[in-house]
């Protein structure tokens, strides 16, 4: 069961990019691209062969953190609000929180637990950077039956990456 409410790309976008860091690892929103970068973002993220998590940059385990344990919360909840005043202005003009709680109820009445996020180091398998305003991230957290697999997109505002789209799934380990 997949839950999902991704903003799609256009094709003409969907050419990844790197995700830039700086030298302690955060990642620079309005940053341009250059071949350097995209060697260092994919060392940064790559799938670890061994199925064991790698160390992420701090501010790519802030957003995934973030992100679904704001998810976690409104699910638990039922108040989709907060989650909608955390996503970016594109997001919000698109979904109200009682669409967000439509949209998201059946992971509500077939509970996925985000809370792996929290507490295991989630693997990001997949960076990519549309835009120099847009950041995809893809990969899984947790282990066993609360394994949970999601889709992350985000989008800078005023220098500050906010909620653009999310998926979630349980997915076995």
């Amino acid at each position: 069961m997949r839950t999902s409410l991704l903003v799609a790309a256009s094709a003409a976008t969907a050419i990844a990019a790197a995700v830039l860091f700086d030298a302690s690892g955060w990642i620079e929103p309005a940053a341009a691209a250059s071949k350097s970068t995209v060697t260092a973002a994919n060392k940064a993220t790559r799938k670890a062969s061994d199925g064991e998590a790698q160390a992420l940059p701090p501010q790519l385990l802030y957003l995934v953190r973030s992100a679904l344990g704001a998810l976690q919360d409104a699910n638990t909840t039922g108040n989709y609000s907060v989650l909608r005043d955390l996503a970016a202005p594109s997001f919000q003009a698109k979904h109200s929180a009682a669409d967000l709680a439509e949209i998201f109820a059946t992971a509500r009445r077939k509970p996925i637990d985000l809370a792996a996020a929290a507490i295991t180091m989630p693997v990001v398998t997949d960076t990519v950077r549309p835009s120099p305003e847009r950041l995809h991230l893809s990969g899984h957290a947790g282990r066993g039956p609360t394994r949970v697999g999601f889709q992350l997109q985000f989008e800078a505002v005023n220098g500050h990456w906010r909620i653009a789209g999310l998926s979630v799934a349980a997915v076995p380990d």
